[in-house]
């Protein structure tokens, strides 16, 4: 959101200045604050973590390429610096090699969660509209689970079977509809938001959706209270942003009010 959107050609002296001003300036905090993150993430060693935060951080980057509207001029810079300083040389001291070995080294027949997955099924045909009740996978699945797995599942590592359980498929139907239409104001925003601010919390929300959306398949992140109210807070400032932009008649009804008072 703080990115110049103004092109122009700038001497070489300028364009020094530009880079220290930068440097000294609060995006370097943030720029900062990014790193630690991505940092975190790696060293959770998670594999669909990190697979689903570069997959969806990727995908809506070359989204915004072909349909950002005013473009701001390092917006590409900013996307390449993510893969290049984040994960190749940030990666690469904090063990990003770690996490690929988990990842080749991944397999059905050493995996215990696809058969929870498998077996929860008939605990949600049993309970399809309104649910075992939130909060309840835990007691409710060792009931139906066949053999005993290599530890003890109290989430099914799939949140959208999960919330199937709990809440039933109604409910869930209804709480994914919700998400969706998130997601289609977040890439709406950054097709037609109006300032710069609008435009980076889109892509933000875009971001965090696709991930949760890609995440959820092998895990459960959402039954983090941290992670979903997070995700939640994220999903309000894109409400809050959509519903709030001038439209064009308030933009005309403002100027011509600038008119009347001169």
């Amino acid at each position: 959101s703080q990115l110049s959107v103004k092109k122009g050609s700038r001497s070489g002296k300028e364009a020094i200045r530009g880079i220290l001003t930068t440097l000294l300036s609060n995006k370097m905090l943030i720029r900062g604050g990014l790193i630690l993150m991505v940092i975190g993430l790696i060293l959770t060693r998670s594999r669909m973590g990190n697979s689903a935060f570069f997959m969806s951080l990727a995908g809506i980057s070359v989204f915004a390429f072909f349909f950002y509207q005013r473009r701001p001029v390092y917006l590409r810079t900013l996307i390449i610096s993510f893969f290049v300083l984040d994960l190749l040389i940030v990666g690469a001291m904090f063990g990003v090699e770690k996490v690929k070995e988990r990842l080749v080294e991944t397999s059905l027949a050493s995996e215990t969660r696809d058969e929870v997955v498998i077996d929860s099924i008939p605990l949600l045909q049993d309970n399809l509209w309104l649910g075992t009740g939130g909060g309840t996978f835990y007691t409710a699945f060792p009931k139906y689970q066949p053999n005993v797995y290599s530890g003890f599942y109290n989430h099914a590592h799939n949140d959208y079977l999960q919330f199937a359980v709990e809440l039933g498929v109604p409910a869930t139907a209804v709480l994914g509809a919700f998400l969706l239409f998130w997601g289609f104001l977040s890439l709406r925003l950054m097709v037609k938001g109006t300032t710069p601010l609008n435009q980076g919390i889109g892509f933000a929300g875009a971001v965090a959706i696709t991930h949760t959306l890609l995440h959820s398949t092998v895990d459960f992140s959402l039954q983090a209270g941290a992670n979903a109210i997070t995700l939640l807070t994220i999903c309000t400032l894109v409400v809050i942003a959509t519903f709030q932009q001038p439209t064009e008649k308030k933009r005309k009804r403002r100027s011509q009010s600038l008119t009347d008072s001169f």
